[in-house]
């Protein structure tokens, strides 16, 4: 109800004013990628069999690009076929959907949607603790932007097949509205609420109000500072208290041709204390990227109540002879119980893949990927090893 309704109110609030555009023709986009791999665990235990297996992927993209809207859905699944082991095929399902739309400097609409659904762990990002069976994994979210303040949702759910794990949600929301506004100070009133629940119960609420001002120091650097106060609660378990809060950003400039770095860095303090941080240097030829991020999530799974998470990663993507792209990534992780000192995770993981074209639309790629998930205690089932080796060919169609 409150995604039907954030969407409803943003597009809304928005279309006021907005004029029409010219709409340009939508492309369709279709593709086949044929893999052979090998993986060193494909039963997912502590002493896994090795096998090789084969993937086929068809994919289809379509999309739009406009002057002032652009909108991209994806959709893939990935057929798995195993040479010895006694494991049926499988699939995976993966699913995108990105839309934003700029009728002004001022006025900003943006949307994202993904869907994962896979029975193996290293199919899911590094932010995910999950069980070794089938799951699904939700992220949504929606932002809009006036010049008289800004809205943004944000929706991420884990869903497991088995009854014995409870699913996890979370939901948060937030609003400002901007009484003074000029092109170097905004000062602001905030509002953000956050629901937390695991299966059927909700294991943390909050919601903060908060005044604020943002300033732009340069055409490069600009600051937020907001204070105010949150009040919480845990249905499941403990008194509603008040906390302080205090909210610091400072954010460099945003990408675009001639900026050789950006960065932005916001500590939210209240019930917890959850930061982001990201730093990238471009170049003509590639970048890198280094990002710091901890939050308080609803995991679901092994775990029945809030769990804060805490990741660093790094990037790097360099293209040779315009032809050539290499990517290596390094990822860390940590998740426990945010109330208690309970079953700790901790996944490491590192990929590298270089990709070439071959054809016009034929584009031939060797990837390595390797994640370690281990948790605190004994023969824990959160436990997992793999190392993954994999030659793919993919054709595309535009």
């Amino acid at each position: 109800m409150k995604l039907r309704f954030a969407i409803c109110l943003t597009l809304g609030w928005l279309g006021m004013g907005a004029g029409a555009e010219a709409a340009g023709p939508t492309a369709f986009g279709p593709e086949l990628k044929v893999e052979s791999r090998y993986d060193d665990n494909v039963l997912q235990s502590a002493n896994g069999m090795s096998d090789w297996v084969q993937v086929v992927s068809p994919q289809l993209t379509v999309g739009r690009t406009g002057k002032l809207s652009t909108w991209e859905a994806r959709a893939r699944r990935s057929y798995e076929f195993y040479d010895r082991t006694p494991t049926p095929t499988t699939s995976t399902d993966t699913a995108v959907l990105r839309m934003s739309y700029k009728p002004s400097e001022d006025n900003a609409l943006a949307m994202d949607y993904r869907f994962v659904r896979s029975h193996d762990p290293i199919n899911f990002d590094q932010q995910a603790v999950l069980v070794r069976e089938n799951a699904r994994r939700t992220i949504g979210s929606i932002r809009v932007d006036r010049w008289q303040g800004e809205a943004a949702y944000e929706l991420k759910t884990h869903n497991y097949e088995s009854v014995s794990f409870g699913d996890g949600r979370f939901e948060s929301w937030a609003a400002a509205f901007f009484p003074i506004r000029t092109r170097e100070d905004t000062w602001l009133i905030g509002y953000r609420g956050r629901d937390l629940q695991v299966g059927d119960d909700t294991v943390l609420r909050s919601q903060i109000m908060t005044v604020g001002l943002r300033r732009s120091h340069s055409r490069l650097v600009s600051s937020e500072l907001e204070l105010g106060a949150a009040l919480v609660d845990y249905p499941g378990g403990g008194p509603r208290h008040h906390r302080p809060v205090v909210v610091a950003a400072v954010k460099g400039p945003s990408e675009a041709p001639g900026v050789p770095m950006t960065g932005y860095l916001k500590i939210i303090h209240e019930e917890a204390t959850t930061v982001e941080a990201e730093v990238t240097r471009l170049s003509n030829v590639g970048r890198v990227s280094a990002r710091w991020d901890s939050r308080l999530d609803a995991e679901g799974g092994s775990y029945l109540g809030p769990t804060l998470t805490h990741r660093v990663s790094i990037e790097g993507r360099k293209r040779w002879a315009g032809e050539v792209t290499g990517l290596l990534e390094a990822d860390y992780g940590r998740t426990r119980p945010f109330q208690s000192e309970g079953k700790r995770t901790e996944v490491y993981r590192v990929s590298a893949s270089l990709s070439a074209p071959v054809r016009s639309w034929l584009t031939g790629q060797i990837d390595y990927d390797h994640l370690r998930q281990a948790a605190s205690g004994a023969n824990s089932p959160l436990d997992f090893h793999r190392n993954r080796l994999g030659v793919s060919l993919t054709a595309a169609w535009h």
